[in-house]
This record gives structure tokens, sequence and C-alpha cells, in this order.
């Protein structure tokens, strides 16, 4: 009897000096948002996401862009497979949203900063395809201001198609792209979303005085005064040729994007279609100041 009564008293020391120590054990570190962009970036091949499962990431995106933070958004997003993992960078926190890894179908990466009061996103929808503009668009969210941004996470066309259009994003009238882009109006009735593209110079049809490094557009025809004030911020900053559609050339004007139409259609006048040579992109990659003078333009 006294054989087990000790035995009793030490498992109860035990068990109480183990809650003790995870009382008073330091919190594991958040991963860092590089790590997770990294990861929702391997592999994953599209499927479709279903017209309810859209609907109600809109409603969790609205949450997130609104400042919730409760816990049972957690469950909420693992519900359509989805985690909603608290990350961090440079001592800054973040909510990053991604696919679960048994199941990667194409929907996308998400982060959303805290304690951030911009009104300002950013959306990478052919990162694969406009090369640098997946790292691009990840340095402006990670050294910026914005509030969140998005990220394709399978290419735009599939393997040996291209052409398709089916998974490209700026395209297809139904996907989380659109639900973050109906949720980001709803939050940001006077905000901007940023979209960040890349063009060869090659391609171009339209005969200029120099050979363009910017082209901003607002998806209309007719450029409203938000895009003709942006357009002096940039070309103050930036030490090239900077031109507005359709204006300096009628060209990449992103008339038909899914997401400029779907913000038109809200009411919504702060939708920025911005294509970047490979020289831009390149300078944007390697100079942090140049980044920085862009990030400015995009909040002002």
């Amino acid at each position: 009897m006294k054989l087990m009564t000790s035995r009793r008293r030490i498992s109860a020391l035990w068990a109480f000096l183990v809650v003790l120590s995870a009382a008073t054990s330091p919190a594991a570190e958040p991963p860092e948002v590089k790590a997770l962009f990294y990861r929702a970036m391997r592999g994953g091949k599209y499927v479709q996401a279903e017209a309810a499962e859209v609907r109600r990431s809109e409603a969790l995106f609205y949450r997130l862009f609104t400042g919730d933070r409760s816990r049972d958004l957690f469950k909420a997003w693992s519900e359509i497979g989805f985690r909603l993992v608290k990350s961090r960078h440079s001592g800054v926190i973040f909510r990053a949203v991604m696919e679960n890894k048994k199941r990667k179908t194409g929907r996308g990466f998400f982060i959303f900063a805290e304690s951030v009061r911009s009104k300002t996103a950013l959306m990478t929808p052919h990162g694969f395809r406009d090369l640098d503009t997946d790292m691009i668009g990840l340095a402006l969210a990670l050294e910026g201001p914005l509030n969140s941004a998005a990220w394709n996470t399978v290419p735009r066309y599939p393997k040996g198609l291209k052409g398709d259009v089916h998974q490209d994003l700026t395209v297809v009238t139904s996907s989380y792209f659109t639900a973050y882009t109906r949720a980001f109006a709803r939050a940001f009735p006077k905000g901007r979303l940023i979209q960040v593209h890349g063009f060869a110079r090659s391609n171009l049809k339209t005969q200029t005085m120099a050979p363009p490094d910017m082209i901003i557009s607002a998806g209309r025809r007719t450029p409203p005064p938000g895009l003709l004030t942006l357009g002096a911020c940039l070309r103050s900053v930036i030490p090239s040729v900077v031109l507005i559609y359709p204006i300096g050339i009628k060209e990449l004007g992103a008339t038909t994007n899914v997401s400029g139409r779907i913000l038109r259609k809200m009411g919504h006048s702060g939708f920025v279609h911005l294509e970047m040579s490979r020289p831009l992109r390149k300078r944007l990659l390697s100079q942090t100041e140049l980044r920085r003078s862009l990030l400015e333009c995009l909040e002002q």
C-alpha cells in the first residue's frame, strides 16, 4: 500500500512538473512567411473550386480583411481544405492562408498583415509565367504596409497547353481570387487592389518614343483621376518610361481582367493593373530603395 501511495505521489509530481514546464517554456516561434510561401508553390494540380466553396471563402476572406482573428476561423478554413497559420517576418506577424499539403489544387496562397491600417492589397496571378513577379510581390508584401497579398500556386497554363486559360486566375470567373477580390471591395470601398504582371517589350505592337518599362491601367478605357495621380508619382521615382493605358499606349489595358470587372460592377474604382518590363523587374528584385519608392506611390 505504501509503495502504491509513493508511486501515485511521484506520478502526481511528474504531471505537475510537465504542466509547470509547459506554462513557463517560451512559446514556439511562428514559422517564417517565406518558408510557407515556398512550400505553397511546390506541386499541385489545378481543380476548379465549387461555387459554394468560393462563396464560403469570400466570407472568410472578409473576416480577415476586417481584422477578425477569432479562434473559430482556424476551424472554418480547415473545413474547406485550408490552413490558417500564424507566421512572421522581421518581427511582423502575418496570417497565412494555404492549402493543406494533401490537397494542393491551385486555390492560391494568401497573407494578411497584423496591425496594418493600409487599404492596399496586392495580387500576383501569373507568378510562374511572368518571371520574378512572384518574388517581387513577396518582397513588396513583406517590406511594405500592404494589408494583404495573394499569389497563384500553379502555373497559368497546364503543362504543354499554352493558351488554355481554364486555370488563368485573371480569366476564371469563380475562384479564390475572385472571392478575395469581392471581399476586399466590401472591406475597403476606397482601397486599391494592385495586380503585378510582366511583359516582353518585343511583344508590343505599339511604336513608342522610348521602350516602356511600366504600363499601368485601371482596366477601363477612361482612366480615373486616381490612376493619373499614381502615374505621376511612378514617373517621379522610376528612372524609366511609365505609360498609362490608353493615353500613352493602347495595349495591355486589362479591360477583360476578371478582378477589374468585378470591382467595376461593384462600383469600386481601386483596380490597378501594373505591367513591368523584364529589365525593371530585375531592378526591383535587387534594389530595396526602388521597391520602397514603388510602395510609397501605391499607398498614396
